[in-house]
């Protein structure tokens, strides 16, 4: 399940979707908005209305899925990671840990899952996108003399219409 049908999360569910033993649930707080992104989706996902401050309502979308992916702004995922836990089910987010998380930060291993925080463009996906780089030339029988990275590099084809940004209130609290 991908929360927050945004063109950040537009890269994540097109690259699950083009696998064919993957499916993808879009959840939004409007179910229309969770439709209409998946309309550009290379082919079917599920969309399901997401409030993330009815706690029953969460619980019940976590349960159904094997791996939560939250790219909803930082300050909800301390909710999502909560409820994971509870029921035993993988979580990534885009977020620093932010104090609401940090509560939390060993019950995931107690829980038996895994639960990867930092996964937004840098350190994240530009760190992922390194390490495949660097991968791909050793294996081709390539040595590697330097390596210089400014990030922002796009990670998929579905490039279009996708930004990074901070938000600001995100910035002032992790300065």
């Amino acid at each position: 399940m991908t929360a927050s049908p945004r063109a950040r999360s537009q890269t994540c569910s097109y690259y699950l979707l083009r696998r064919p033993k993957y499916q993808v649930t879009v959840a939004s707080l409007n179910l229309w908005k969770a439709e209409r992104f998946a309309t550009d989706l290379p082919r079917e996902a599920k969309c399901i209305s997401l409030n993330l401050n009815n706690a029953e309502v969460l619980d019940k979308a976590v349960f159904k899925h094997d791996l939560i992916i939250s790219l909803v702004p930082y300050m909800h995922h301390a909710k999502i990671i909560n409820s994971a836990i509870e029921f035993k089910k993988n979580v990534v987010t885009t977020s620093y840990v932010s104090p609401a998380m940090r509560a939390p930060d060993d019950q995931p291993k107690k829980a038996g899952i895994i639960g990867l925080n930092k996964i937004g463009l840098d350190s994240g996906i530009n760190h992922l996108q390194a390490v495949k780089m660097i991968n791909t030339v050793r294996r081709a029988g390539g040595k590697i003399i330097k390596f210089i990275s400014y990030c922002c590099d796009l990670p998929a084809e579905c490039s279009k219409q996708i930004f990074f940004t901070w938000g600001s209130a995100a910035s002032f609290e992790l300065s």
